[in-house]
């Protein structure tokens, strides 16, 4: 004996079924964020019908679309907030990148220049190039970088190019 044969007993004929049905007729279709065949509802309309193990088997079907609705949506929800973590880090990574190459082609210049005239014994010129490694060592170039990622963040705020 099956799970299911204690419905076979005292069973309405199909008509009387069909008619309860077209007379108390449940719409889930309403109360579920997932779509529900219309042969699905009818027969969980006529679980209903039966009453008491047939209706909480009914509710637990739905309760069960539901909660497969909620995980779906959420796995959604989840997989697009992963995504714009990931392009976040991959900006902040670029930019890390392109703030220090920036900042180690210029130290390597004013380098060139001081080597050149430290070779001429060039004072100001010493000066000036010892004055253009500080400032840029003196510099926090994390500070630009939180800047730029700001930026890139704020869909609200244009992009303003400085050359």
């Amino acid at each position: 004996m099956g799970f299911f044969d204690i419905f076979k007993r005292n069973e309405p004929s199909d008509t009387e079924i069909q008619s309860a049905v077209n007379e108390v007729e449940i719409d889930y279709l309403e109360t579920l964020p997932v779509q529900i065949p219309e042969s699905t509802v009818k027969e969980i309309n006529k679980l209903n019908i039966l009453g008491g193990m047939a209706s909480k088997v009914a509710d637990a079907y739905l309760e069960s679309k539901k909660i497969n609705a909620n995980i779906e949506a959420l796995r959604t929800t989840t997989s697009a907030v992963v995504s714009m973590h990931a392009a976040q880090l991959a900006n902040a990574r670029e930019c890390l990148t392109m703030v220090f190459a920036e900042r180690s082609t210029a130290l390597n210049k004013h380098y060139d220049v001081l080597e050149r005239a430290l070779k001429s014994d060039d004072r100001e010129l010493i000066i000036a190039s010892l004055q253009g490694i500080s400032s840029i060592v003196v510099a926090n170039p994390l500070d630009k970088v939180g800047e730029y990622i700001r930026a890139l963040n704020n869909p609200k705020v244009p992009l303003q190019l400085d050359f």
